[in-house]
């Protein structure tokens, strides 16, 4: 599995929290390489504040944890997500108890 499926699968699993998550990397990078140097520090000091927004902002959605039931993986996805894949590359959905079923099995029980 390559990087664009991980990605792919994590904006899916996690849709509102992935966005901000990908917004704190690319900002803990740009200060990084801003504060390796001497003129580049008073520019790392102006990210860090909204770096520290980006972290509060992606940390306050709240996260459910599945087993997927096929890979037995442990999954990290938000409360509103009801059809999601695994890494395995396995379709899951979720019923109205909030219990991860396969798409084969979802199928069958209607």
């Amino acid at each position: 599995m390559d990087y664009q499926e991980t990605k792919l699968f994590f904006l899916e699993q996690m849709p509102r929290k992935g966005i901000w998550l990908r917004r704190c990397h690319l900002l803990f990078l740009l200060f990084m390489l801003f504060g390796l140097s001497i003129i580049g520090i008073p520019i790392a000091l102006l990210i860090l504040p909204f770096l520290t927004f980006c972290v509060w902002k992606q940390s306050r959605y709240p996260i459910d944890k599945v087993i997927c039931p096929s890979c037995t993986k442990k999954l990290r996805i938000e409360p509103d997500v009801k059809e999601f894949h695994c890494f395995c590359s396995t379709y899951l959905v979720k019923d109205e108890n909030n219990q991860v079923v396969k798409y084969s099995d979802y199928d069958y029980q209607a």
